[in-house]
């Protein structure tokens, strides 16, 4: 049985913008939206003028823009909270409406956040480590140190993953060698590498399977949730990041967005709408459609019927 709704994932544009650039470079690419999830009856987008816009679900229309100190690097949601990476971790209630910043987290080299399997994580590539932070104490509980650089993150409702780069150089991309590690939420320690990947990876985690792209290679890879090892795997394009959600894995591309049966990995359904970040929930597969760019539109698409039902401009955070 398949979840309706995604855990986490690790999208190829984060990565890539993670190990391309550093942060003066990640803030020049523009002040528009950046991440994207949606919880709690909202769509919250992520900026780099680091204002988190949060929009209602069901009209479509603007509910609040929340201000923050730096460019929002990711969202996630979990454990009654939003949670933003900018400056700081910062915990959004979606109730009150009010922001708090942890400030023992985050720094400058700060560039990936999940949420899952008890904690929210945070990959720090300039430090080499991993911060654990409770959701419910809402401050930092462990450091767990990642051999060479920590790029990239995932987390599920019972594991969590993260991507290391056996160097302590400078790391560009998107080709080269990835290594995939678990970390063990009861002992905070990191696994020896589990897969060796040769790109940037998308990641997406279900409570049955890990699935993984090579954009490099154009390629899907279910997993085992435990050990990791490869059980089914097709040729699916480059640049497509996996999202799981309504009984599917959904690979967004540039120009469309692809629907695949988890079981037999058949392609169920492919809509002409391109995008760079999505998320899942609150009934439909939201699609923003350029990462960064001032002018940017959320796509709408019903799973039931496999098209795109709505299209909004983001509202300005000024």
């Amino acid at each position: 049985m398949w979840p309706r709704a995604f855990v986490c994932i690790v999208s190829v544009a984060a990565i890539a913008a993670t190990t391309g650039a550093d942060a003066t470079a990640r803030s020049a690419k523009g002040e528009g939206p950046t991440s994207i999830v949606a919880a709690f009856g909202s769509i919250w987008i992520g900026t780099g003028s680091g204002a988190v816009i949060r929009i209602d679900a069901r009209t479509m229309r603007l509910q609040r823009v929340h201000r923050g100190r730096g460019f929002v690097h990711s969202l996630a949601r979990g454990y009654g909270a939003v949670w933003a990476l900018q400056d700081h971790v910062v915990r959004i209630h979606p109730k009150r409406g009010q922001a708090t910043v942890l400030s023992d987290t985050g720094s400058a080299t700060t560039f990936e956040l999940a949420v899952g399997a008890g904690a929210v994580w945070v990959a720090d590539d300039g430090r080499d480590v991993v911060d654990r932070i409770d959701p419910r104490l809402t401050e930092r509980t462990a450091t767990i140190r990642i051999p060479g650089r920590a790029v990239g993150l995932a987390a599920g409702h019972e594991h969590a993953l993260v991507v290391s780069v056996p160097t302590r150089g400078r790391v560009t991309g998107p080709a080269g060698i990835r290594l995939l590690r678990r970390l063990d939420p009861h002992a905070n320690r990191v696994s020896p590498p589990l897969v060796r990947l040769e790109c940037d990876p998308g990641i997406a985690i279900t409570r049955d399977a890990t699935w993984t792209t090579d954009p490099c290679a154009g390629t899907l890879v279910r997993r085992d949730p435990k050990t990791l090892a490869a059980t089914g795997a097709r040729r699916v394009g480059r640049w497509r990041a996996p999202v799981a959600g309504f009984g599917s894995i959904w690979l967004i591309g540039q120009r469309s967005v692809t629907r695949v049966d988890p079981e037999t990995l058949r392609v169920i359904a492919r809509i002409p709408a391109g995008g760079s970040v999505a998320t899942v929930g609150e009934g439909a597969v939201w699609l923003l459609e350029c990462w960064g760019c001032d002018n940017t539109v959320i796509h709408r698409i019903d799973p039931g019927a496999n098209r795109v039902v709505a299209t909004i401009r983001v509202p300005s955070s000024s």
